[in-house]
């Protein structure tokens, strides 16, 4: 029996959805892993598909496991290091609001994996902070109906993932098409879900960009990790 718009529900989508991203048929791509309502510092999408940062070693929560420090300022000596290529671990414990030696033993783990280096008078320099494997996120939130409240959401996610999507249902094709641009000109992909056929039709390609904060993408590697 065909599934109308009146049957379908965002719970039943979200099922037939997540069998079609775990086969990662095209334009999807083949996840790693795949989370559902991952509770980020920002927002809660329906769907996360994760690639990369297969080491965990060499990832944010196996580089800092076990040493108690709290992760959000982790994340904010990182999101300044980021920004600031050279400065003084003064100037760095001060602009984070981290004491000062909390900042230094943040700072002696990213010293000895090669992140940043550190001279006799305190001057940290940014080496790679590349060396530190981050996971590329997808985020996927569905809706029925509620285009402007998708787009909120999206929004929201495009804060930490590189790649943010919005499902809604083929049955919708004509009015989504028309609200399309609303979506693609912050960035986020759009597509079309077939509920019966299980199949996707892009309306708006999903393109890799920069997440918009730096803070709540360095975040995002240890709330993922913990999905």
């Amino acid at each position: 029996m065909p599934l109308s718009s009146e049957m379908l529900t965002e719970a039943r989508m979200g099922r037939l959805f997540r069998a079609v991203l775990k086969a990662g048929d095209k334009p999807l791509e083949i996840f790693d892993r795949i989370a559902s309502e991952v509770d980020f510092s920002q927002g809660r999408p329906d769907f996360i598909g994760v690639t990369g940062a297969k080491r965990r070693a060499r990832t944010l929560p196996g580089i800092f496991g076990g040493t108690l420090i709290p992760v959000s300022h982790i994340a904010r000596v990182l999101t300044v290091l980021e920004r600031d290529q050279t400065i003084s671990l003064a100037d760095l414990a001060q602009a984070v609001a981290v004491t000062l030696p909390r900042t230094r033993r943040i700072v002696l783990t990213l010293e000895r994996i090669g992140a940043v280096c550190a001279d006799a008078e305190g001057i940290l320099r940014v080496v790679d902070l590349d060396c530190i494997e981050r996971p590329n996120l997808w985020a996927f939130e569905l809706k029925l109906n509620d285009w402007k409240r998708c787009l909120f959401q999206t929004l929201v996610c495009r804060s930490y993932a590189s790649r943010v999507t919005a499902v809604f249902p083929a049955t919708k094709a004509k009015h989504i098409q028309q609200v399309a641009p609303s979506f693609a000109q912050h960035g986020i992909g759009v597509m079309l879900f077939d509920a019966e056929t299980r199949k996707i039709k892009p309306v708006v390609a999903t393109i890799a960009q920069k997440p918009m904060s730096a803070y709540n993408a360095w975040m995002s590697c240890f709330e993922i990790a913990d999905a």
